[in-house]
């Protein structure tokens, strides 16, 4: 069987490693922390490799969650495995997925500011295992871009 990859470990130097390391798990570690540190390694992968992932359908459309009317709530993942990873445990019914790169330019500008996309809020890097998600809205994500 092949090793999985480990997107996040490219992406961490090894100060942040060090920090990391000082956790003891059932000590002082919170939610929050563990929100903050997932949070901060999709950012770090996103921007190093300069593209989001997404879940895009046979027919052309894109995997979302619709939240009583208002719009809807987009997966986004940092690598393409982690998009494949969420596909293979979510068992979604209806078409086939797969995942596709979107250029995090493009992605911030565009799809973001398109209204008729009606995106509301970003689900970070879902795994399919759990309904518990991290999740931001299009203009917090924007703010937390570097800039380029």
């Amino acid at each position: 069987m092949p090793k999985k990859p480990n997107c996040w470990t490219k992406s961490i130097n090894a100060e942040q490693s060090r920090r990391a390391a000082r956790f003891k798990p059932g000590k002082e570690m919170t939610a929050m922390t563990v929100e903050y540190l997932g949070e901060k390694i999709f950012y770090q992968e996103i921007n190093a490799a300069g593209e989001v992932w997404i879940a895009r359908g046979v027919h052309r459309n894109i995997y979302a969650v619709e939240i009583d009317r208002q719009g809807f709530s987009l997966p986004v993942w940092s690598c393409r495995w982690r998009a494949d990873e969420f596909l293979k445990n979510a068992r979604l019914v209806g078409p086939k997925y797969e995942p596709e790169a979107v250029p995090l330019g493009v992605f911030a500008a565009t799809w973001l500011s398109d209204q008729g996309m009606a995106i509301v809020e970003l689900q970070i890097n879902p795994e399919g295992k759990s309904p518990r998600v991290l999740v931001m809205s299009p203009d917090e994500f924007r703010a937390a871009q570097e800039p380029r």
